[in-house]
């Protein structure tokens, strides 16, 4: 994997695009270069920009904080520290950062990220990020989504995130701590950079899993020792106590069975004489009810008679109203004839009048058209004068703003120059007053480098100091560790002993308790309780079977009433039907008649009727029917409706006798169904009953109250048992906790021990840092004091190192703005002499310009006033005729006023039609109205003579023969209440017959249970049961016994036998866990942790010997055995052994190098690397180790790796030949300057 080239844009201080191409020369021939710059000034930018475009992630960003921390983004927008979007460049909308790089594939690739703002505006809120992969061969895409962009790029980089900063960006920092760290460090800083805290995470499961599993066999050893069985012979006398007990119980359960019978038999005989003197007292009630409804029944049959005549009281009450409307009708229609021909007479007039006013319109229209013409070829010519005008008008325009354009520029640039003039007037004034500033000037590049190394220096002494400090403290704080390490260790041991006695104490409560004698209490309780809750169903489903079977009787007494009731219906139906049949009949025939009066062949012989000549049909000469009139069509009309609704009505009484029919059919069916089913109620009654006396305890109970109260004691006997279960889970739960504390309190005290070993240890070690701290104290002193002598010989200013030490970067920033703003001044003063020589040659161009622009302005005038006066001949002209009005409004004037006397004949015209032939039709409507009024008469007193008719006809009642005045009463009952009134006396009737039934249905039964009376009498069977049932109840609980202790050894002996099989294979288990514990497995893990750590440093050890070996030949690091600590070899000493604290600064810095190439190796073993960045590291190093280091580099970069160097050390970087330089530019900016 090889880095190709870096770009971005808008990143921190990086401001616009920025790119960089290890492609080109000098980079591409270069081995080693240089990436310098002051501090702040980009360089780790560019290691951003790198991570982000592979992975969307950098590693100082990685250690940002995260919890309780924003940054301010925009006004109501905050961002998280470790969000890369913070590195997008304030104030702008977008930016990007794009990496070129060959795969470890052998292709070419170019990752992109991206973020950008919502609108692409710098206040607007921050998009998600954008990531994009492209094979630069070919242009094509890879992946869609982020995560799968991400996913495509490591897997042709070949590293992850976490392998890529260890592989290809080298913190030589870290690897310093590295190596001077003690075993806990060094532990925690190997997790860090090698990702090994798997195997303290397996180290600590394999510890808990065989801990588990002790306990789990531990349990299973106590269950079998409570799980013994019965002996042969304890078991053969259970078995014959349990076979007398069940024979006894089987006698006694037959005799208490047949007297309890007995009562139930006594009991019932009560209960069914009661109800059969009930049934009596409804049926008498129901027959008195039925004899005083007789005068009711006759009013409706009275009613139901007169509805015969319903057709012909409304055929001569529609007459008469017709015979009224058929008067009013022919009034009207002669009022009307009059007021048609007076309309007639002023549609004439109106006619006249409109046909002179279309002859003046007409003469109107011929006398205007010469004039029109000529308004037409004058507007035309006015037209095209206007065009010449306006197009005239244009150049002029143009030819002033041209003229205006070039004065405004002339003076602009007259200004422009004058401005010019001062401004090089003051800037030579101003170099001749800071002529001291030149010296500054001129020495500055080189003050520029050894400024901030000064700086640099000071800190790092100050900073050295203050590591002195800290190693102090430290050396302190370890002393007071050990201390505080060895004050708990007598409470804890204490703890340990207390621990162990209790532990014993939960032991002994524990067997206090016996878990198999729990259970057998808990098996009996619970069979006692199941053989109760059997009885209690057994009568529950005896007391549903009595009343399924009450219900059912009572059903079959409802079938026996309805279908009195129904018959009672058909007969209704069957009386009524042919009286509705005659009246439909009767229907039909006038409806007939009133249809051949308007069928199409009577419409026939009315139009060839005339008036005068007789009819070929009846021979009449008058013919008053010689249209269908409204009259008839209404009668037509209703005889239809009428007829329609009385086939309703037969329909209706045919379907209801259908249905009621079928109803009848149904409920025989029913019936005799309920009475199969009844007789098998009855039949399983009685051998539940028999079936009772055999259950468990069924004499026990003789009643619900006795059955209850067993049911809840059995139940208050098992909640104590379960109390008694809950006191042995808590012993046992105790117990767990005691040995669970014990562990915890052994455990304890062993770290307490371990961590005395371990502070003793690092006060060792901190003496160790406190002196090589004064070492580094007394170095960076020096190197400091030797900077500031160098800047004494060139520096122009005297007090310069009392304002540096004052304020260093006050005086720096001071500094540096003399020197640029001499520098610029300089700079602009050249300029300004270059644009003075230009001015004179501008300043004769823009005179000539202006005097051509003031020609060609004279002359488009001119053009412009010949064309002005042409256009206002023309409008002259045309202003004459019409007074100005135009053309085209004066003919749509006179048009219109022809179009409108027009129009207006033709109304006229239209009007005096309507009117002549409204007045025909209202004379003619008049005759037809007054033969309707005729005809309606005739056909009132044909429907009254009918009427009078069927009333004569029928027979006299008892308060005198059938008036106009009650037919009309009796017709006005409605047939709601009809109904009501037929099926009020059909309830009567209905409660009658089924009173009738239940009194026949209970004498039945009464006679049926008197045939099947007991030969013992009621006292008899009570003195039995009284005997009998506590010998019962004794037998079936000793039965009870025996069966439960049965059960129970039966349940010990499958138990035992199970536990036996599991503590098999529970030991097999514990004895593989406590293997692996005992290999792998501690409490906190570092066992296995440990072991790992050791193998994982030997790899990186080997590695880094490997590089060291090209580095510096006379070192190697050796792991000291059985430790995480690192001890030197040195070859020139005989193989010496060295601590790694003896080291000088070059040396370490030697051997941290080769750590760091050594994990890019260990990290990237699969993949070839070819480009590495070293980040710092550098600036602790003397004139000397520097060069070691340089040397190092060099024989780095001939073994065919392209090396960056990232530092701000001067010394160093101009000892690279190529440099990539990053200089700040003010207002937070930088800039990249390329090697050429």
């Amino acid at each position: 994997m090889k880095i190709l080239a870096i770009r971005g844009r808008n990143l921190a201080s990086l401001a616009g695009d920025f790119e960089i191409d290890f492609g080109i020369e000098p980079l591409a021939s270069a081995g080693l270069f240089a990436l310098c710059g002051p501090t702040g000034a980009g360089k780790s930018t560019l290691l951003d920009a790198l991570c982000l475009a592979l992975y969307a992630q950098t590693p100082r960003l990685q250690h940002a904080g995260t919890r309780g921390v924003a940054i301010r983004d925009t006004a109501s927008d905050t961002l998280a520290p470790y969000d890369p979007a913070t590195l997008l460049r304030r104030g702008c909308s977008e930016g990007h950062a794009e990496v070129d790089f060959r795969g470890h594939d052998g292709e070419r690739w170019r990752a992109r990220w991206s973020v950008r703002r919502a609108r692409n505006r710098s206040e607007g809120k921050l998009q998600p990020a954008e990531m994009s992969l492209h094979a630069l061969a070919s242009g094509q895409p890879v992946g869609g989504k982020k995560t799968e962009v991400l996913t495509a790029i490591e897997a042709r980089v070949g590293l992850n995130f976490s392998q890529f900063t260890r592989a290809v960006l080298l913190a030589q920092n870290e690897f310093g701590a590295f190596l001077r760290a003690d075993d806990s460090e060094r532990a925690s800083l190997l997790e860090t950079l090698t990702g090994t805290e798997l195997y303290g995470a397996l180290s600590s499961a394999a510890y808990r899993r065989a801990q588990q599993e002790t306990d789990a066999l531990a349990s299973l050893q106590a269950r079998l020792a409570d799980q013994q069985p019965l002996t042969a012979s304890e078991r053969a006398a259970l078995d014959a106590e349990l076979a007398q007990a069940q024979a006894d119980g089987t006698l006694l359960t037959t005799i208490c069975q047949a007297a309890r019978a007995a009562l139930d038999w006594y009991a019932e005989a009560e209960r069914l004489e009661t109800l059969l003197r009930e049934a009596g007292s409804t049926f008498e009630q129901a027959r008195a009810a039925q004899a005083d409804a007789a005068p009711r029944r006759a009013a409706l049959q009275q009613i139901e008679a007169a509805q015969a005549a319903r057709h012909l009281e409304a055929s001569a009450r529609y007459s008469a109203e017709q015979s009224v409307q058929a008067t009013r009708h022919a009034q009207d229609a002669a009022n009307n004839a009059e007021q048609a021909r007076a309309a007639e007479h002023i549609a004439h007039a109106a006619q006249l009048q409109a046909r002179e006013q279309q002859a003046q319109a007409d003469r109107a229209w011929n006398d205007a058209q010469p004039a029109l013409r000529e308004a037409h070829r004058l507007d035309g010519e006015c037209e095209r004068l206007q065009r010449e005008y306006v197009d005239a008008a244009g150049p002029l325009k143009q030819a002033e703003q041209t003229l205006e354009t070039l004065q405004k520029q002339h003076e602009q640039a007259e200004n422009e120059r004058h401005q010019r003039q001062h401004q090089l007037a003051a800037i030579e004034d101003w170099l001749n007053e800071h002529t001291a500033d030149a010296a500054l000037a001129h020495a500055w590049p080189r003050l520029e480098a050894l400024l901030p190394r000064a700086a640099d220096e000071r800190a790092e002494a100050a900073q050295a100091q203050q590591v002195l400090a800290a190693t102090q403290a430290q050396l302190t704080q370890r002393e007071a560790e050990l201390k505080q390490a060895q004050a708990p260790l007598t409470t804890l041991r204490a703890n340990a002993e207390c621990s162990t006695q209790r532990l014993q104490q939960a032991r002994d409560r524990a067997a206090a308790f016996d878990a198999g004698a729990l259970a057998e209490t808990r098996e009996h309780l619970q069979q006692r309780s199941a053989q109760l809750d059997a009885l209690a169903r057994h009568d529950t489903e005896q007391t549903r079977r009595a009343d399924d079977i009450a219900a059912r009787q009572a059903r079959a007494l409802d079938i026996s009433a309805e279908r009195d009731t129904l018959q009672q219906h058909l007969d209704r139906i069957a009386q009524a039907l042919p009286a509705q049949t005659a009246a439909r009949t009767q229907a039909r025939q006038m409806l007939h008649l009133t249809e051949c009066a308007a069928d199409a062949q009577s419409e026939r012989l009315r139009a060839e009727l005339r008036d005068g000549q007789p009819c070929p049909v009846c021979g009449a000469t008058e013919h008053p029917w010689t249209e269908i009139t409204p009259e008839l069509r209404t009668l037509l009309a209703r005889q239809q409706a009428a007829l329609a609704q009385l086939e309703i009505d037969c329909n209706a009484l045919l379907g209801e006798q259908s249905a009621l029919q079928e109803r009848q059919r149904t409920l025989n069916a029913e019936s005799v169904t309920l009475t199969a089913t009844l007789r098998d109620l009855r039949a399983a009654h009685d051998a539940a009953s028999r079936a009772r006396t055999a259950l468990p305890l069924a004499t026990m109970a003789t009643d619900a109250g006795a059955l209850r109260t067993a049911q809840d004691d059995c139940a208050q006997a098992l909640e104590a048992l379960k109390q008694q279960e809950r006191d042995s889970r808590t012993a046992t739960r105790t117990l767990e906790q005691a040995r669970t504390a014990d562990s915890q309190a052994q455990r304890a005290l062993s770290d307490a021990q371990e961590a005395i070993t371990t502070a003793e240890h690092r006060q060792q070690l901190a003496e160790n840092d406190r002196d090589n701290a004064q070492n580094l104290q007394r170095l960076s002193t020096d190197h400091f004091a030797a900077t500031l002598t160098a800047i004494d010989a060139m520096h122009p200013l005297a007090d310069w190192r009392q304002r540096w030490q004052d304020d260093a970067a006050a005086a720096l920033v001071r500094w540096q703005q003399i020197v640029d703003a001499w520098r610029a001044q300089q700079a602009q003063a050249a300029q300004l002499h270059e644009a003075r020589q230009q001015d004179a040659i501008e300043q004769q161009r823009e005179r000539s310009a202006l005097e051509q622009a003031g020609i060609a302005r004279a002359q488009t005038a001119q053009a412009l006033d010949a064309a002005g006066r042409r256009h206002r001949q023309a409008l002259d002209a045309r202003t004459a005729l019409f007074a100005g009005q135009a053309t085209a409004a004066v003919e749509q004037a006179l048009r219109r006023a022809v179009d409108e006397a027009r129009n207006h004949v033709e109304a006229a015209e239209q009007r005096a039609q309507q009117c002549t032939a409204g007045r025909a039709s209202a004379e003619e409507a008049a005759r037809q109205t007054q033969a309707a009024q005729d005809n309606a008469r005739q056909a009132a007193a044909a429907a009254a003579a009918e009427l009078a008719t069927w009333l004569a006809a029928q027979p006299v009642e008892a308060d005198g023969p059938l008036t106009l005045e009650r037919l009309h009463q009796r017709l006005a009952v409605p047939p709601e209440a009809r109904q009501r009134e037929a099926e009020a006396l059909d309830a009567l009737d209905h409660a009658r017959a089924q009173a009738q039934t239940v009194v026949d249905e209970r004498r039945q039964r009464c006679d049926e249970h008197l045939r099947s009376r007991p030969a013992e009498d009621a006292d008899s069977a009570r003195a039995t049961l009284a005997v009998q049932e506590p010998a019962l109840q004794q037998a079936n609980e000793a039965c009870t016994q025996a069966l439960v202790r049965q059960r129970e050894d039966e349940h010990r002996r499958q138990t035992s036998a199970a536990l036996l099989a599991d503590g098999e294979r529970q030991q097999r288990r514990q004895a593989l866990w406590a293997g692996i514990s005992g290999l792998i497995g501690s409490a906190d893990g570092k066992k296995f942790r440990n072991f790992a750590q050791q193998l994982t440093l030997d790899a990186l050890l080997g590695y880094a010997n490997h590089h060291l070996n090209e580095l510096a030949r006379r070192y190697r690091l050796q792991r000291i055995a059985d430790t995480l600590a690192l001890q030197v070899i040195d070859r020139d000493m005989g193989d010496e052994v060295r601590s790694v604290h003896s080291l000088s600064g070059g040396e370490s810095f030697l051997v941290s190098l080769a750590l760091a190439l050594g994990l890019a190796s260990l990290s990237s073993n699969r993949v070839r690397v070819e480009s590495l960045f070293i980040d710092e590291g550098f600036g602790s190093l003397d004139a000397d180790t520097l060069r070691v280091a340089m040397d190092a580099l060099d024989r780095l970069q001939a073994l065919g790796r392209k090396v960056c160097v990232i530092s701000h050390v001067q010394e160093m970087t101009e000892r690279i030949g190529t440099r990539i330089d990053i200089r700040r530019r003010g207002g937070g900016r930088s800039e990249i300057i390329l090697p050429r």
